[in-house]
């Protein structure tokens, strides 16, 4: 049936589904359950293990601490700290391979703007001056070490409105990789 996705807000064929998070039935197209149905047990189960299985392990290591000995309880928080890293470093894995799949991946180290240019320095304070400044700042608050030769590239940016601009610059001509 044609209608309105819950998710999207796109006009398309939709179904009722559940949402596998919130157990909740509405009107979903084919694309958003797809998104939402890849790799959630998987996503699930090390979040739970990284939010649920950590602090059991730190409370047995420091019950362990008092009551048996230093050395288990010590390895009782070690596992824990490695279980939090673990798990942490797995589920990020997780949501990048059902990004991949989906097609809706970005590599945010391939991206030409400031942050990944080779010219990139940083300065303290830029975040809440670029982002509150109606008019081109001093160039040695400019997070570029050839800032003299991107004066062009920054007033450009500087031009645009508050709400229309980003943090940074893309696409500038003087951008080289790292």
């Amino acid at each position: 049936m044609k209608g309105v996705c819950t998710y999207c807000k796109e006009e398309t064929d939709v179904e009722s589904s559940e949402n596998p998070y919130t157990h909740e039935s509405h009107l979903t197209c084919q694309a958003c359950k797809l998104h939402m149905a890849k790799y959630v047990r998987e996503r699930v189960f090390l979040a739970r293990l990284s939010i649920i299985g950590s602090p059991i392990l730190i409370l047995i290591g420091i019950i362990c601490f008092i009551v048996v000995n230093w050395q288990v309880g010590l390895t009782f928080i070690a596992l824990a700290i490695l279980n939090f890293l673990l798990s942490s470093v797995l589920l990020q894995r997780y949501i990048d391979k059902r990004e991949k799949e989906l097609g809706t991946f970005i590599d945010v180290k391939k991206i030409r703007w400031c942050k990944t240019c080779r010219y990139y320095k940083k300065v303290k304070g830029y975040e809440n001056i670029a982002l509150l400044s109606d008019d081109m700042i001093e160039l040695d608050m400019i997070p570029c070490k050839i800032a003299a030769d991107t004066q062009s590239v920054w007033e450009i940016h500087f031009h645009k409105e508050t709400g229309d601009r980003t943090l940074y610059p893309k696409d500038c001509p003087k951008w080289e990789s790292k």
